[in-house]
């Protein structure tokens, strides 16, 4: 039961730590976002290739609030309680003008009481807030969901009775938690000796202690310090994180020296608060513990520090943030080199030119990997020789980037020379023995970026090796390879006459078979080339299979048909 309660309170702490620290990771002179095809950009369609979830309609009625049926009345309550926040709710209004008429029926049945008062709390913003929290006495569940609307609202309704509960012996703890978040969002300072009385007493539930802890770091910000140390004396559990919790905005020597003795004592989640709270009030001290954060196991540390450092412009700084180009988690790596690319384009170029080349001659792969993303996102040509180098890296995560790397920066037509080997000797393998060892899809990706170079740049020697990617061949040469080099076709056919062409391409679009259909990207990309190519004996094939908007398909065709019409005016 202990070691229950132990990661009870673990998962607990993570999810407040979470919600008091949120990072937004952003892409500076970065015109795609990594590994993005060229023909998922060109042409421009927008982003139809993600799919986001929609809300579904309201299906239902709110009058039906008024129905004779109680089954009704209940079951439209509850649904207002899952479509609140639903933008397709469109009776929003009348609904809670219902709700707010219906809350004080206090002679209709428990069950439908306490969904009215569910759905009132919820599509509420506190101005019935007094009604509410009468009708709510009646019963416990309507109660606590009262109060965490009042919370919500940052209503004083209830400060009376959750000052009342934390003195109150047999006050049950769910009832206490409540409290004490009530307070710590509309209490005062009076209210401090409540919750450092809680915080004391033994009976009090762990989780409780450390709200009580929170609450009283968010309403005092000074006057504290004596009893933050006694926290840190005792033998409590996590009595390094309580303090920490306690001084989170504390100035002042003796806060200062408390947070020095969490950090270099307390766990993880302590020496987490302690650094927050050093970065926010002293930063300058904090930056002493920056090596150490940067070094540490737990990656919401690092993710800390990196944050923070981003603020520094001096030369340690940035070479703190560069350690973590190699950082084993993935959001690390990627939020130090979109600092780290700001900080080049802002007058430090020459410093990230040197930690962008430390990294692609090391060996560890993560570093490599971001080291070619901020290549790319600086858009250094100048390295160019070195993307295609590492085409042939063992690490996937690798040489699928510095595919991707040359199809963005490569325009020199002796580079271009130099990957038709690797282009050659892959495709040679393919058709013999399609996608497998030692091919795997993850080369089929990196070919297809190659192709896309190839398409880009109107490289015509690599023609008769693209068109052997048109034909379906029991899809032995991968999708998105032959999706890329058909898309490369069309650029190198722009607005020539290739009836062959054409006419491989017409049979891919057809090609709907009930057992093994063509895919949907060779397709779409097969309909982008012929627009690019522009000749009017496409038209009946881009009319028939033209699914419309939204679709990918539907917007290829549109686009297709725009093209040919242009460029064969009536």
């Amino acid at each position: 039961m202990h070691m229950k309660m132990k990661i009870r309170i673990l998962l607990f702490l993570s999810t407040v730590l979470l919600s008091q620290n949120c990072w937004v990771q952003c892409c500076f002179g970065q015109r795609t976002k990594p590994l993005q095809h060229f023909w998922e950009i060109s042409p421009d369609f927008g982003d139809i290739w993600s799919h986001p979830t929609t809300e579904q309609m309201v299906r239902f009625d709110v009058e039906s609030l008024n129905s004779a049926q109680l089954q009704d009345r209940v079951r439209v309550a509850q649904m207002i309680c899952r479509e609140h926040n639903n933008p397709n709710f469109m009776q929003k209004a009348r609904a809670l003008e219902l709700l707010n008429a219906l809350a004080t029926d206090t002679d209709a049945p428990i069950q439908l009481r306490r969904a009215i008062v569910s759905a009132a709390t919820l599509l509420g913003d506190g101005k019935h807030a007094a009604k509410l929290w009468e009708v709510a006495q009646a019963d416990a569940l309507m109660r606590s969901t009262v109060e965490r609307g009042l919370i919500r609202w940052k209503s004083p309704i209830a400060i009376e009775t959750w000052r009342k509960r934390l003195s109150d012996p047999f006050a049950k703890p769910a009832d206490i938690a409540m409290a004490i978040d009530g307070l710590a969002v509309i209490g005062g300072s009076e209210d401090t000796g409540l919750l450092q009385d809680l915080l004391r007493a033994n009976p009090t539930s762990v989780i409780n202690r450390h709200l009580s802890a929170i609450a009283l770091g968010q309403l005092r910000q000074e006057g504290l310090n004596d009893l933050a140390q006694q926290v840190i004396d005792s033998d409590v559990e996590h009595c390094h994180l309580l303090a920490a919790q306690i001084l989170r905005q504390h100035m002042g020597d003796k806060t200062l020296a408390q947070l020095r003795v969490i950090f270099n004592e307390g766990s993880n989640e302590a020496q987490f608060v302690a650094a927050q709270a050093m970065w926010d009030h002293f930063p300058d001290v904090a930056r002493e513990f920056a090596v150490q954060m940067v070094a540490h196991a737990d990656n919401t540390m690092r993710m800390l520090a990196l944050n923070h450092l981003d603020k520094l412009t001096d030369e340690a700084s940035l070479r703190l943030q560069a350690k973590l180009l190699n950082d084993r988690n993935r959001d690390i790596r990627r939020l130090a080199g979109n600092q780290l690319v700001k900080k080049a384009i802002d007058g430090h170029r020459p410093l990230v030119d040197e930690f962008i080349s430390e990294h692609l001659s090391a060996e560890p792969w993560p570093g490599i990997e971001q080291a070619i993303i901020m290549t790319v996102n600086l858009q250094d040509r100048s390295r160019c020789k070195r993307m295609v180098e590492l085409l042939d890296h063992a690490r996937p995560e690798v040489n699928m980037y510095a595919g991707w790397a040359v199809m963005e920066l490569v325009q020199d037509e002796a580079i271009l020379a130099s990957i038709e080997p690797h282009v050659e000797k892959a495709t040679a393998f393919l058709v013999e023995n399609g996608v497998r060892p030692p091919l795997y899809v993850s080369d089929t990706i990196r070919l297809s970026f190659l192709f896309e170079a190839f398409g880009r740049n109107k490289y015509e020697p690599v023609h008769q090796l693209l068109m052997k990617y048109v034909p379906k061949n029991d899809f032995k040469l991968g999708y998105p390879s032959r999706a890329s080099a058909i898309w490369a076709l069309g650029q190198l056919n722009k607005g020539k006459d290739n009836v062959a062409l054409r006419q491989a391409l017409f049979e891919r679009i057809a090609d709907l078979s009930p057992f093994m259909p063509e895919d949907q990207l060779v397709r779409f990309s097969c309909i982008l080339a012929l627009g690019e190519m522009g000749f009017a004996d496409s038209l009946p094939t881009l009319k028939k299979f033209n699914e419309g908007i939204p679709y990918p398909i539907g917007y290829a065709c549109t686009w297709a048909t725009e093209q040919v019409e242009k460029a064969n005016p009536k």
